[in-house]
């Protein structure tokens, strides 16, 4: 792996997960809110670097929740964009590949657990990017996902506790017992 790329690490002086050049694996160090401000200060103070570039992409459009305060209209949420789904999830990582750099890929949606093969699309992205995205944790894919992606590729699970919803679809024990599994 070329030296310019970069992996995360835990600065000791902040306690905050950045990335350094050559440090091996990745860490278990959340990000927690009372951070922000030491963060956004050793930004602007340059002590912290960009890890190199950060790509958001919407995945799918489609949504299981119907969330009365979401901003998305439910036409939108009910039905799937023609063209998900439409590369292969090895077409999708070499693209990736091509441009030379170790991205950090982040997923939203809809809800992304929900994207035609999920799982294998982040086996392919995972070998040489990190995965971040946006979930509801509703479905047992997050389940496989934690059984079968590298948790060293992983560099956030940003997880949404619309509380409403899952007690209306009761679902709040599986959405429980899946925030435990990760």
């Amino acid at each position: 792996m070329p030296a310019r790329l970069r992996r995360r690490s835990v600065d000791r002086s902040s306690g905050l997960m950045v990335r350094k050049a050559g440090s091996g694996k990745m860490p278990n160090a959340p990000l927690v809110p009372e951070d922000k401000k030491k963060l956004f200060r050793l930004m602007m103070d340059g002590a912290i670097k960009p890890a190199g570039p950060m790509m958001l992409w919407k995945t799918n459009q489609g949504c299981n929740f119907r969330c009365r305060y979401c901003f998305c209209p439910e036409s939108e949420l009910s039905r799937e964009h023609p063209r998900c789904g439409a590369y292969s999830p090895r077409h999708i990582a070499r693209s990736f590949d091509e441009t030379g750099k170790e991205w950090t890929i982040l997923m939203t949606g809809g809800e992304p657990f929900l994207y035609p093969d999920f799982i294998g699309l982040c086996r392919e992205l995972s070998r040489n990017h990190f995965l971040a995205f946006n979930t509801n944790l509703s479905t047992s894919q997050a389940i496989r996902f934690a059984d079968e992606i590298d948790p060293r590729r992983v560099a956030l699970v940003n997880s949404a506790f619309h509380a409403e919803e899952l007690e209306r679809r009761k679902r709040r024990e599986a959405f429980l017992r899946h925030v435990r599994y990760l």
